[in-house]
């Protein structure tokens, strides 16, 4: 007898213990949603979700500029090729044949072109003065 009040009170025990672990989970996730909830109501985390927004806006308005970039400097040609001096084309001709050295000097200039070309835009001047810098 003294054996199986013992077993009983050993279960009951055990019962307990698993109906504690169970408040504190519950309490510990009504916490949390709490928390969570003052988290995305706080002007701090509202202020770095827009940050975030805008910066990542700002890198995919970047991305497009850079595949448009070129294109705008070659629509914002005004130099014809007739009226440039037979020196010109013979340097055209040698930078097209090392196009790993235009290649290297491209990647190079990558975080200032679109600067320049921008400020040429603005003052309405042939946009090959962008590429002024390679020569």
């Amino acid at each position: 007898m003294l054996m199986g009040t013992s077993i009983n009170l050993s279960g009951c025990s055990s019962l307990t213990t698993l109906e504690s672990k169970q408040t504190i989970s519950e309490s510990e996730t009504l916490l949390a949603n709490v928390q969570m909830k003052t988290l995305r109501s706080s002007p701090i985390v509202n202020q770095k979700a827009d940050t975030l927004s805008n910066i990542s806006s700002a890198v995919l308005t970047k991305n497009n500029c850079n595949r448009d970039l070129w294109q705008r400097v070659r629509n914002g040609y005004k130099l014809m090729p007739k009226s440039l001096p037979s020196k010109v084309h013979t340097y055209r001709k040698e930078y097209l044949q090392r196009g790993d050295y235009l290649q290297t000097v491209f990647s190079r200039s990558e975080p200032f072109l679109f600067f320049i070309v921008e400020q040429l835009e603005k003052s309405n001047m042939p946009l090959e003065l962008a590429l002024l810098p390679i020569v």
